[in-house]
């Protein structure tokens, strides 16, 4: 069972050759990537980097030397129980204004909530990319990670299709097994762009993600419609889940600052009839919050709503869309909580 940052903050060396990341906020992004271990807050080790890697140096069992960066991740791809399903991989993205700090806090937060990374549960593996977003709530820095998102995206494309050139390497040998729906991806608020952008890289291939959770997105509310920019991610994806909330104070400021577009997280695609028949709206709107911080801002539901986490629960647990409990449906594809 394991926790692995993947991120595109600059690597600085300590004294004795240790590595860390830097994690200002504020620092250069960079379109390439390195994997770190994570066994908590206080244990996070990256590891060796190797350029060219073929994976000729370990098999679907877990034999071979000593495993760099990304080979770690397909090893763990690798590995499963032999008598029960292909593990599935949880995959995070956090959105504005994340510290390297406020990363390690907030897969704390996840792992309370959805044991994600946890022996025994749902999501043994956690796979959280952690970029640069900005280092404050002002607004040169909100612009400041809007232009991160442009070397994430392709930090991102390049990181998913490694993993899929290495699982076609090794499944070509036998024994591999495909990474078809193996990803639930979370992309909050600002991550949304990332994603937006670095879909065109991955628009082709067979379903690569079970369920595609869009949270609080901070891109236009036609990104899922024909020529969206996400239309090809949904169409990689089982299904797709757009949840919103009307008054997230976050996406009104960066509809003020984004005068062209409307926030998809704010109200929902602009006309869900012309999203794929996979993508599912839920209004979180009327559900309480359990902090103070989330009751004045409304924009961090899936960590500070207990409705909301529970729906999500029951979506990665597999339940169908109209048979998760305390929804109530407000037209084709639209539910309400609260």
């Amino acid at each position: 069972m394991a926790t692995f940052i993947v991120s595109n903050r600059p690597v600085e060396t300590l004294k004795r050759g240790k590595e860390v990341f830097k994690g200002g906020g504020s620092e250069h992004a960079r379109e390439s990537f390195r994997v770190a271990r994570y066994l908590s807050k206080d244990d996070v080790t990256i590891l060796p980097d190797l350029h060219g890697q073929s994976y000729d140096r370990f098999g679907p069992k877990g034999e071979g030397q000593a495993l760099h960066g990304t080979e770690q991740l397909l090893q763990l791809l690798a590995t499963n129980d032999p008598d029960g399903p292909p593990h599935r991989v949880a995959l995070v993205l956090h959105g504005f204004n994340y510290t390297l700090k406020d990363s390690l806090t907030h897969i704390e937060q996840l792992q309370k909530r959805y044991r994600f990374g946890e022996a025994g549960g749902p999501f043994p593996h956690l796979i959280y990319f952690s970029w640069p977003s900005g280092a404050s709530q002002k607004i040169a820095q909100y612009k400041l990670g809007r232009r991160r998102t442009v070397p994430t995206a392709q930090m991102l494309a390049r990181f998913f299709k490694k993993l899929e050139w290495g699982a076609e390497d090794l499944a070509a040998r036998g024994g591999f097994l495909p990474l078809r729906r193996r990803f639930d991806v979370f992309a909050h608020s600002l991550a949304n762009e990332v994603l937006a952008q670095a879909a065109a890289e991955l628009a082709e291939g067979p379903q690569l993600f079970r369920n595609l959770f869009l949270l609080n997105s901070d891109v236009e509310d036609r990104v899922l419609e024909p020529r969206g920019r996400l239309r090809a991610l949904a169409q990689r994806s089982h299904r797709v889940h757009v949840y919103t909330h009307y008054y997230d104070q976050a996406l009104e400021a960066s509809s003020y600052l984004n005068r062209d577009r409307t926030p998809l997280g704010l109200g929902g695609p602009h006309r869900l009839e012309r999203t794929p028949s996979n993508v599912f709206h839920i209004d979180t709107t009327f559900t309480a919050a359990s902090t103070k911080r989330e009751r004045a801002r409304n924009h961090w539901g899936y960590l500070h709503r207990p409705k909301v986490i529970q729906d999500i629960r029951h979506v990665l647990a597999l339940k169908r869309p109209e048979a998760i409990p305390e929804r109530t449906p407000d037209g084709p594809r639209r539910y309400r909580l609260g």
